[in-house]
């Protein structure tokens, strides 16, 4: 008999349901929006309707085939947690993971901890959006519901619950709260002490694939009662996962509207000072004994869409012709896109080191400048970035391969140019659906379809298209990368900052 497996995404702009055959094809799937509440300010998931929703698609994709489907796993956004009563009832909404209301929580916490002791212990660096500080926000301003709340749930972790009845995270999932000890992977009662939480209150921590038990309402969502429930993990990593980056050598370039890059290690760099390094951020990985190490560009496909829009002559043709037309124009700019640089901090700096002041750049201006200039300029510059990125992943590893997901590897222009800038082959594997993917085959692990992480790769690893860097421009790039990109960003530093303060002073949010 056939075997399959499901994964489920529920991430921030859809709920995804994939069936998944052994060999990691994609068989049936659905999608719908996530279903979002926002109430002023303030942005939540649903977690009840994203329940009727992946119920709804479990019994669709069930029906399209005739096989065993052996497990269901899940992978979700982090941050976001889903508070439960003793009854197992959901208790509110959780909120949106780029919800910053938490600004407030967070300050109280720092007034007790110090931002060097919590990346000592979790390896991230402190922001409102992670987990605990949406749990002191309940806490004080609906401190009903932080009463009864039995245990707090990660929105993956909440799907699996509801499916299996057990209660559990995984350890990519427990990174993002902010309260996980990265060395004893456990809950740090140090942080939780600090923080006035009891750690009774968060779901026990196990590594991903841990098989939680078999489904328990399996009439009600069309599967048998042998199918069994995985523990997934964090969708970011899951992708990587289902695509080797836990490997040696391997990094990940995950191209979105922003762009995050990975390299899996067995030992967390937790000794790193925070204030003047790049946004170095370590978590448990999904593939078990590793870590990741993670910097990202906060607008990069964005970045790319602004430019576009901005420089749209076209009329109301439609999205996909402008970014092939932005495309042909940079192709028709030469190397160095004639002396004109982009800095893409518009949404403030990772690397070379973190700087939410820093501000986008374009230099070189001259009159003799085209369109296609322009084009090109943010290209290089977001490769230019890409390399500072990998440079920051090699001080803890050889990177000798990129694998590139993501809606950016539809650009086979940036793919070409990034190649080249960082001189390394990045490959397009064939299936998009990345994080499903992932999530499908821990489950499978968890059922005992394969022995191991590296199985699953060898079998379901196909790649789509590599791209290779062009060895007659490499030192051309280098010489652009090393003789003026890599001084800009100090040349402006501080004209970024005067702005900013200027900037708060005259127009205010």
């Amino acid at each position: 008999m056939l075997e399959y497996c499901i994964g489920i995404d529920a991430g921030t702009t859809n709920v995804k349901v994939i069936l998944f055959d052994i060999d990691g094809n994609i068989v049936s799937s659905v999608s719908n929006p996530t279903p979002v509440w926002i109430d002023g300010k303030h942005y939540y998931f649903l977690p009840d309707k994203i329940w009727e929703i992946i119920k709804d698609s479990i019994r669709k994709v069930s029906a399209e085939v005739n096989g065993n489907i052996a497990s269901i796993s899940a992978t979700s956004v982090a941050e976001s947690m889903v508070p439960i009563d003793e009854n197992g009832d959901i208790l509110f909404p959780a909120i949106a993971w780029y919800d910053e209301r938490t600004v407030e929580q967070l300050e109280w916490l720092l007034e007790k901890i110090d931002p060097q002791t919590i990346y000592s212990i979790t390896g991230l660096r402190v922001q409102p959006i992670y987990g605990i500080n949406k749990i002191l926000w309940m806490k004080q301003y609906k401190p009903d519901i932080y009463r009864r709340a039995k245990v707090w749930l990660p929105v993956s972790d909440f799907i699996t619950y509801m499916l299996s009845g057990e209660i559990a995270t995984d350890y990519s999932q427990a990174s993002r709260i902010m309260a996980f000890d990265l060395r004893s992977l456990r809950w740090s009662n140090f942080i939780l002490d600090k923080a006035e939480i009891p750690a009774s209150i968060l779901p026990r921590p196990v590594p991903s694939g841990t098989l939680l038990g078999r489904v328990r309402n399996p009439e009600e969502i069309g599967v048998k009662p042998d199918t069994v429930v995985a523990v997934g993990g964090h969708d970011h990593v899951c992708g990587a996962f289902i695509n080797g980056c836990f490997r040696k050598g391997i990094g990940l370039d995950s191209m979105g509207t922003a762009e995050s890059f990975q390299l899996s290690t067995e030992v967390p760099p937790l000794h790193l000072e925070v204030k003047e390094r790049a946004d170095i951020t370590v978590g448990a990985h999904v593939s078990r004994g590793k870590y990741y190490i993670h910097v990202a560009i906060p607008f990069s496909g964005g970045l790319i869409e602004w430019s576009a829009k901005l420089m749209n002559s076209l009329g109301n043709m439609g999205d996909k012709i402008l970014f092939d037309e932005f495309s042909s124009l940079a192709e028709s700019s030469p190397v160095g896109s004639n002396g004109l640089f982009c800095l893409p901090h518009f949404l403030g700096s990772s690397v070379p080191r973190r700087d939410p002041q820093a501000r986008g750049v374009f230099l070189g201006l001259k009159r003799e400048h085209l369109p296609g200039d322009f084009a090109r300029s943010v290209l290089e510059g977001l490769s230019f970035e890409a390399r500072l990125a990998f440079n920051t992943l090699e001080e803890f590893g050889s990177i000798e391969k990129v694998i590139g997901i993501g809606g950016g590897t539809k650009n086979l222009t940036w793919l070409k140019i990034k190649s080249t800038v960082i001189d390394k082959v990045i490959e397009v594997p064939q299936v998009t659906e990345g994080t499903a993917m992932g999530a499908a085959f821990l489950g499978a692990l968890g059922a005992g379809l394969f022995k191991s992480e590296d199985e699953v790769v060898d079998r379901t690893y196909k790649v789509k298209i590599a791209v290779e860097p062009d060895k007659n421009l490499v030192p051309v790039y280098k010489e652009l990368f090393d003789n003026i990109y890599t001084k800009i960003f100090y040349a402006v530093n501080d004209i970024d900052h005067l702005i900013d303060q200027e900037a708060r002073k005259l127009w205010p949010k």
